[in-house]
Order: structure tokens, then sequence, then C-alpha cells
């Protein structure tokens, strides 16, 4: 598991408690990640994308947030997608 997903376990819950998302979806999510940075993302392969085709192997799922460790404190940025996917 992503260790900034084991030491800000708590900051995640608050976040997603106060923005109104689920933070089941966040932790089921595809990620992206390092020791300082988490990119949660979304993929459906059944969801078609631009033009009708499907998803692929080249194409990268669209990140819903962003999350930053700094300074011992987690820091989130949210995307376009952010309540299209991960809305309670």
């Amino acid at each position: 598991m992503c260790k900034i997903f084991k030491k800000y376990r708590n900051e995640i819950l608050k976040y997603c408690n106060d923005n109104n998302l689920d933070s089941k979806k966040i932790f089921k999510s595809a990620k992206s990640y390092n020791n300082e940075l988490v990119f949660v993302q979304h993929y459906d392969p059944s969801e078609p994308i631009v033009f009708g085709e499907n998803w692929r192997d080249d194409i990268p799922a669209p990140i819903t947030l962003k999350m930053f460790a700094k300074d011992n404190k987690l820091e989130f940025e949210q995307t376009e997608y952010t309540h299209k996917y991960l809305s309670v």
C-alpha cells in the first residue's frame, strides 16, 4: 500500500467527509504514487472515451484527486473529475 495512504489515513478520511467524497472509492481507485504524492485515477474499461473508443492501455486514466505530502502535512488538489467519480 502507498505510504501516504497509510500515514495520512485520518486526514484523507476527514477531507472526504468535509468535501462529500466517498473514501471507499478513493482507497479502491487506481493510483500513481511515490513517497511524496499520490494521483488517484478513475479507470472503467466499459466507459467510452473521446470519439467512442474504449479504454486502451496507452491512454492514462483521468486523475480524480491529487495528494501531496509536504512539511508533514497532506495537501489535496481536486480535478475536473473529482466530484464526477468520487462523490458520495
